[in-house]
């Protein structure tokens, strides 16, 4: 496992918060720890990136590091997509209290295969590529409130 800290000013930050956006975008994250730090040089946010490295390493291609946009109204069919576009709701509101940015919660991507999901357990959601134990225990409750009929615990 490798470790990668970023430090991005509070000010000017978007060529920052870029380069990290690509780290994440291009590696298999573990962890992730954001601490706000106060001195006489500024104000910075601190990322520490716990990752076993590249996501892709076996492909030699460069567009393994790009994102690609993807549609998912255009992907998932309409049933699929509203659960989808509740789930990112409750991302945002749940990205707002801890004061994350969405994508550490939950990626779109996650998001959609969570959709498409007939239970939402804990066991069903760490078989997701990318969700590991914490997060599914973290927020398999929140994501089965969010749609009722997914609930493994039928009212």
């Amino acid at each position: 496992m490798q470790l990668k800290i970023f430090t991005i000013p509070m000010l000017h930050s978007d060529a920052a918060v870029d380069e990290m956006n690509r780290f994440l975008r291009s590696h298999r994250i573990v962890d992730f720890d954001t601490q706000f730090t106060n001195t006489k040089n500024g104000e910075y946010w601190t990322y520490s990136v716990k990752h076993l490295g590249k996501a892709d390493e076996s492909s030699s291609s460069n567009t393994t590091s790009l994102a690609v946009k993807v549609d998912y109204s255009k992907v998932l069919d309409a049933a699929t997509f509203s659960r989808f576009s509740s789930l990112r709701i409750m991302r945002k509101k749940i990205a707002d209290d801890e004061a994350v940015r969405a994508y550490i919660v939950f990626t779109d991507a996650e998001l959609a295969e969570v959709a498409k999901l007939k239970e939402i357990t804990v066991a069903s959601l760490q078989t997701i590529h990318g969700v590991g134990e914490k997060r599914a225990e973290k927020y398999a409750v929140k994501m089965s409130e969010t749609i009722p009929e997914t609930s493994p615990i039928k009212a």
